[in-house]
């Protein structure tokens, strides 16, 4: 009566042991999409902050660029290939450079050949960066692509 109660007495050691192996590749097949998911979405999570830090330091070397001096604030044109230079790896960033006036601190933006009726004209310069990011694979319920941007204003005068 040996192997009364026990359902498997009747089998060969190596049948049991390849029923283990079999529901080890299982488990391993099941755990290893998991987090092959989770180190992608660690990757992304990652890259997308370091490129967000990229469009903003982007930014801010371009306005920290027109505020060196008087003659830099007016070349647009010199501003914005500063902001290009400080991420040159960031592929199809866009920059955009504009000048603008306020007569009175936090005023209504104007243009600078006009002139204040009460206060002082402020002079700025404003640098935006824009940056499309693209994930490494889509997300369930997430957007596989989005732009970043960031902008950087700094007064002249």
């Amino acid at each position: 009566r040996r192997g009364r109660g026990m359902p498997n007495s009747n089998r060969s050691p190596r049948m049991r042991t390849g029923r283990r192996r079999g529901n080890a590749m299982l488990e391993f097949a099941l755990v290893s999409a998991v987090l092959t998911m989770l180190l992608f979405g660690v990757m992304d999570y990652g890259r997308i902050f370091g490129a967000a830090e990229q469009t903003a330091n982007a930014a801010n070397a371009g306005a920290a660029f027109a505020a060196l001096s008087v003659a830099n604030s007016g070349n647009l044109t010199a501003i914005t290939n500063a902001a290009r230079a400080d991420a040159p790896e960031a592929t199809g960033m866009t920059v955009t450079t504009s000048s603008f006036c306020t007569c009175t601190f936090g005023g209504d933006p104007m243009s600078c050949s006009s002139s204040c009726v009460s206060g002082s004209k402020r002079a700025y310069v404003r640098v935006s960066t824009a940056l499309p990011f693209q994930t490494l694979i889509q997300y369930p319920h997430l957007p596989g692509s989005t732009t970043l941007r960031a902008s950087a204003i700094v007064r002249i005068q």
